[in-house]
């Protein structure tokens, strides 16, 4: 069974009425002050319609504890 995994974040533009993954993982947050402006619409739409979502952070060269910290409180 082939399933459509798509890992997203601001580079890409979706047209929601078109994308229909099996699931999405999206970027949320980078280092200890980036959010991704689209985590939070990339949420609400696989929310809507039902799609496994999860999300990640990318690491950059600052304390990891506090980059762990920082995406928890974002995602």
């Amino acid at each position: 069974m082939n399933r459509i995994i798509i890992d997203t974040s601001h580079w890409n533009n979706i047209d929601w009425n078109k994308f229909h993954p099996d699931i999405l993982i999206s970027k949320c947050t980078e280092g200890v002050g980036f959010i991704d402006q689209t985590y939070q619409t990339n949420l609400t739409e696989a929310k809507k319609r039902n799609i496994p979502f999860g999300a990640y952070h990318f690491a950059n060269k600052n304390d990891p504890a506090k980059e762990a910290d920082f995406f928890l409180s974002k995602s």
